[in-house]
């Protein structure tokens, strides 16, 4: 039941115990040639439809995978030098982006905060090891 709602994460209760475990749904989503990375405690499917209200052009859902919170601030820093379009979007085909983009779709939330957060990962490999790679369900 606890996975159940991890995933899908639609109540308050769910959520909360995402933030309290310090996780979230890391997300990539493709428009055109800009890709968007962020984090949502909720289902990414919600958070895709409201993207979508307030773009003219049609979204993709690239992949999502449960991780630590930290990520998403780390993939933002990480190719804000590389790639960076404006606020939290980025060029898609960007080696590095692309990188990014396989790392979620193959659940590899440990390798992820490794490579965007490494001093949070050297701090907490234990927790890395446990909690904040991605988890399978």
């Amino acid at each position: 039941m606890l996975m159940e709602n991890v995933r899908r994460a639609k109540n308050t209760a769910a959520r909360w115990e995402l933030i309290d475990r310090g996780l979230a749904n890391v997300y990539a989503i493709r428009a055109a040639s800009a890709v968007k990375f962020g984090q949502t405690c909720g289902p990414v499917e919600k958070r895709l439809a409201a993207l979508q209200t307030a773009c003219p052009v049609d979204l993709e859902l690239l992949g999502s995978t449960l991780c630590a919170a930290a990520v998403e601030g780390g993939i933002h820093d990480y190719l804000k030098p590389r790639a960076h379009l404006r606020g939290e979007w980025f060029v898609f085909d960007h080696p590095e982006s692309q990188e990014i983009i396989r790392l979620i779709q193959t659940q590899q939330g440990g390798e992820l905060l490794r490579l965007t957060r490494p001093e949070y990962y050297r701090a907490n490999v234990a927790d890395a090891n446990e909690v904040c790679m991605s988890i399978d369900l």
